[in-house]
Parts: structure tokens; C-alpha cells; sequence
């Protein structure tokens, strides 16, 4: 599996994100990326260019020691060997959301596990976090980690699809790997709004693409009937006992649901699962 980057605030969830992204490395034996994004100091206009220079070297050097303690606690905690998995450090100074992807960009990273604030329903997990840009803008995998959810062997992902795959077939990649190397079951899950409406030539066409590109795993069909999208994946993910949840987000059809739905009109059920979402090929 290609590299897995762990960005980090230095906050427990975060640290709850990296433990779960640190069991997938053992599992997987990936590399890891410990990561940490010093923003830009505010100082006074006359402030010494050395000045300046030297109070971001310090920070950047105190910062990176921080990021060598987590590593060699998160080792010690977990029993991982620092002869398995390849591990490194990183400091940058910049905009969170620009630098992280940057960075998984120019260490071909396969996934970014990262924390989000305490989610209520799946809007929340979008909204008003970093993760809500870094899902957006991202070129690989995110996986996104409530602080709520703590890990446990992944035997349960379900995929919420519309049924258009085939320009996104590519995309599916991190998902199959995951489910392969954790011998997880994919339960590829649409939503419709009249169960009783007849699949068109088109649809069965996507069905037999969906069951060419999952044959090598575990897999189930499941139809759920529902007014609201979002509310039908919820509440499957709820009865079946899912571990993660894996979308591809920049499906108008999804994505924007999200967005649409005011602060008022939130979901009751308080999304407690992993979402695993996945890049658009290109």
C-alpha cells in the first residue's frame, strides 16, 4: 500500500486518528507520514527579517520533536516494530489544508487519515473542518475519523454509490485494497426513492460494471428505499453494523445533499463511523 499520511494539530482527536491510521499500517504494512502544518506567526511590521527566521526555525524545531515523541509513544502503545514501518516526521509552514495536500501529493501518499470534531449526522463530518477541504481538493483516498469512533478491525465497509461507476472505476483502487487486506465485506449500497421502480438498460449495464470491478472481494448488493438520500445511508450504516462508509464525494448527487441541508435540518442519527472517501479519476 502506498504511504499513509497522519496529520496531526497535536489535539487527542488527532492523536485518536493516528492510532487508527497507525493499526491500518500494520495491517497493511504501509509507510506512514507524521505531519504537522505550522501556520504563519503574526509579528510586528518592524520585526527583524533574522528575527523572524530564527522564531520559525525554533518553532519548527520544537514542533518536530513533538512529532518524534508521538511517533515513538504511538509505537510503543501499539507494539509496532520501527524496523516494519517506515516512518517519518514532517514540519511545513503554511495553510493547513494547502499543505497537507501538497505533501501527500509529493510522497505519493495512498491515504490521509485525519480527525474530525465531534460529528452530528454526516453533514457535520463535511462542515466546518479541515477535512471538509482536504476531501475536496484531495488527489488520494481521505479518511475521515470522528472522535467518537475508535479502531477496530475493519470487517464491514459500505459503499454508497448511485450507480454511475464506470468513468470512477480507478477511484475504487484504495477501497479494494483495504477490503482485500482486512478480508472485509463491501456492501455496495443505493438509495432509491420507489423501490418499485424498474432498473433502466443503463443501470443494469453500471450493476454487471460494479460486480466486474468488486469480484475479487467480498461483496453484497442491498436497496434501500428513502425521500432523503443521506438519511437512507445513515440509517443502513446504522443496522448494519459498518465499520466505514466509503463515498466518492464530488458526485454532485451526494455532495451537494450535504451542503444543502441547513444547520437546523440535521440529521438526527449521530454518525458514529468511519468515511472513507475516495478520489475522482482522471
Amino acid at each position: 500500500m502506498k504511504p499513509i499520511l497522519l496529520p496531526t494539530d497535536f489535539s487527542e482527536n488527532a492523536a485518536n486518528a493516528i492510532r487508527y491510521g497507525l493499526n491500518i499500517a500494520k495491517i497493511t504494512k504501509a509507510s506512514v507520514i507524521f505531519f504537522h502544518v505550522n501556520h504563519v506567526p503574526v509579528i510586528a511590521p518592524n520585526t527583524p527579517v533574522g528575527v523572524y527566521d530564527t522564531l520559525i526555525r525554533t518553532e519548527e524545531e520544537q514542533q518536530l520533536e513533538s512529532l518524534y515523541r508521538i511517533r515513538d509513544t504511538m509505537f510503543a502503545e501499539l507494539g509496532i516494530n520501527a524496523e516494519e514501518i517506515s516512518a517519518q516526521c514532517i514540519v511545513k509552514l503554511g495553510f493547513a489544508v494547502d499543505e497537507i495536500n501538497a505533501v501527500a501529493k509529493e510522497h505519493n501518499a495512498g491515504l490521509i487519515v485525519m480527525g474530525t470534531q465531534g460529528a452530528s449526522g454526516l453533514q457535520k463530518v463535511f462542515i466546518g473542518t479541515n477535512a471538509a477541504s482536504v476531501i475536496k481538493n484531495s488527489e488520494c483516498a481521505v479518511l475521515s475519523i470522528p472522535s467518537t469512533v475508535h479502531y477496530k478491525k475493519i470487517e464491514k465497509i459500505v459503499l454508497a454509490t448511485d450507480y454511475h461507476l464506470s468513468k470512477d472505476a480507478k477511484s475504487h483502487a484504495p477501497l479494494l485494497e483495504i477490503a482485500l487486506l482486512f478480508n472485509a465485506e463491501v456492501l455496495i449500497l443505493n438509495i432509491k426513492r420507489q423501490m418499485e421502480e424498474v432498473p433502466t438498460f443503463d443501470q443494469a449495464l453500471e450493476g454487471l460494471k460494479i460486480e466486474n470491478v468488486f469480484k475479487s472481494v467480498n461483496h453484497s448488493f442491498h436497496f434501500s428505499e428513502s425521500d432523503d438520500v443521506i438519511e437512507g445511508i445513515e440509517n443502513f450504516v446504522k443496522h448494519s453494523n459498518a465499520d466505514v462508509l466509503a463515498m466518492l464525494p464530488h458526485k454532485k448527487s451526494i455532495f451537494e445533499l450535504l451542503f444543502k441541508k441547513s444547520h437546523t435540518e440535521e440529521i438526527a442519527y449521530h454518525a458514529n463511523i468511519a468515511l472513507l472517501t475516495l478520489p475522482e479519476s482522471n
